[in-house]
């Protein structure tokens, strides 16, 4: 017997297409937007979402990027943010 292990998608891939991506989205937008079309079928699926999701705290961390859910179990929806947006905090 054989079992064919899913693609991974790495937190480390994740981090560069969101932070590729952001760079072009202004507003708000749905975290799942950001997946690869490419490990949107099959096991691929929850590895992609995990690690996106994880790459998207760490932005948030960092100050890159932030974070909205307004219900449990919601869609979460993300959006980049620009260095004049992180300058003007900083002066705050």
């Amino acid at each position: 017997m054989h079992i064919t292990r899913p693609a991974v998608y790495s937190i480390e891939d994740a981090l560069v297409r969101l932070r590729r991506m952001l760079g072009f989205v202004p507003e708000w937008a749905e975290l799942e937007k950001f997946l690869p079309e490419n490990l949107l079928h099959g096991g691929s699926l929850r590895s992609a979402v995990a690690s996106t999701f994880v790459a998207m705290l760490e932005m948030v961390r960092v100050g890159q990027a932030e974070m909205q859910q307004s219900e449990a179990f919601g869609p979460i929806f993300v959006r980049g943010r620009t260095p004049a947006v992180q300058a003007q905090e900083s002066r705050q």
